[in-house]
C-alpha cells in the first residue's frame, strides 16, 4: 500500500548517562498511551540506536493538523514532558517536521 500523506514528525532524543533505561521505559508508556488513544496519529514509533543506546529516535505520523495538536494538547503528553525531562539532555533533543514525498506502508511493523 502506498504511504498516505499527513504530518511527519521526527525527535531525537539524548539520555543522560545511566538514564538510558528509565528514559526507554517512559518512552514505552507513551507509545502505549497513544496507540490507545489517538486515532488520529497514524504512526507513533520510537526507536533506540543500535550504535549509541542513549540515542533515540521518535518517528510519527498524524493524520492532519488537528491530530497533532491533539497529541501535543493531551494531558499524557503534557506528563510525558514532565517525566522524560529527567532522563535526557534537553539540549541534544532536536524536532524536525517533513512532508511525505513517497512511501510505502506494510502493517504494523512495530512490538
Amino acid at each position: 500500500m502506498t504511504a498516505k500523506s499527513g504530518i511527519v514528525v521526527v525527535a531525537r532524543l539524548t539520555a543522560k548517562p545511566g538514564e538510558e533505561d528509565a528514559a526507554a521505559q517512559t518512552v514505552k508508556e507513551m507509545v502505549e498511551w497513544v496507540s490507545a488513544n489517538e486515532p488520529g496519529t497514524l504512526a507513533y514509533s520510537a526507536h533506540r540506536s543500535k550504535k549509541e543506546p542513549g540515542q533515540i529516535l521518535f518517528y510519527e505520523i498524524y493524520r492532519d493538523d488537528d491530530a497533532r495538536q491533539a497529541h501535543r494538547g493531551s494531558d499524557a503528553f503534557k506528563n510525558f514532558g514532565r517525566k522524560i525531562v529527567n532522563h535526557i539532555d534537553t539540549s541534544a533533543t532536536t524536532i524536525e517536521e517533513f512532508e511525505l514525498i513517497a512511501g510505502v506502508e506494510r502493517g504494523d511493523a512495530g512490538s
